[in-house]
């Protein structure tokens, strides 16, 4: 249960409203998929410098909703660059994230909240289920809004992305990031893509930038901050 946040807070009033109409669709026990966390046993959190690439591309002050937030390291991650106005997951990993199904949300109600896009790591393909449940939850949230995923870099080259090719906006190539934490690359490649249900023409492919060692210190210098700011408005 999510308790009321301190009053004359302007910005936990905003988050008192968000919570109030997002809590109608995804309120405990709508449950209905699951997250990257629990699907995946070899899930792993996300980690700084897998967020970084993305800063670039994301119109400062850009109001996001995490709707497979974890325990939040995008939203911690992204502190400073955009604004986390919702933060759910179906099986959240941190106390200030809210319990729900990214897959009842609905235009309607987003729409209420003024959010600008989704920005999320989503569970990755299973083994021979041509692209689910990625293709289907990436088809859903970028026909609400338009949305940045986290994928393995090999999703584009398998013939089930053809039915999200039309609506690719932009992929990001990151590269093999630590998803252990402890300083070793992973075993694949993984990219940013937004997907938008409106896009029209070529798909845009970005060169792979170097990323300063200082950047990365500094995203993991402001997640208490952001933890902080998200608590009040959800506890």
């Amino acid at each position: 249960m999510l308790k009321k946040a301190k009053r004359g807070n302007p910005e936990a009033d905003i988050q008192r409203s968000i919570v109030r109409l997002l809590w109608q669709i995804i309120a405990p026990g709508s449950v209905l998929h699951h997250s990257a966390n629990e699907m995946r046993a070899d899930a792993y959190f996300t980690p700084p410098e897998a967020v970084l690439p993305l800063v670039d591309h994301l119109q400062p002050g850009a109001r996001f909703i995490e709707p497979m937030a974890g325990d939040g390291a995008i939203i911690r991650a992204l502190e400073g660059v955009a604004v986390c106005i919702a933060a759910f997951d179906i099986a959240p990993q941190s106390d200030w994230v809210g319990i729900g199904d990214a897959m009842e949300l609905d235009a309607a109600t987003v729409a209420h909240i003024r959010a600008d896009l989704f920005i999320t790591n989503t569970p990755y393909p299973r083994g021979g289920s041509n692209g689910e449940p990625t293709i289907t939850m990436i088809e859903h949230l970028s026909g609400i809004l338009p949305t940045w995923c986290l994928l393995p870099h090999d999703f584009f080259a398998n013939r089930y992305f053809a039915r999200l090719s039309a609506r690719c906006v932009k992929i990001v190539p990151i590269g093999r990031v630590s998803w252990m934490g402890n300083g070793k690359g992973g075993t694949e490649n993984s990219a940013w893509a937004l997907f938008a249900a409106g896009h029209s023409g070529p798909t845009e492919y970005c060169p792979r930038l170097p990323i300063c060692r200082s950047a990365t210190d500094a995203s993991h210098s402001q997640s208490s901050k952001s933890t902080r700011k998200l608590r009040e408005g959800y506890v």
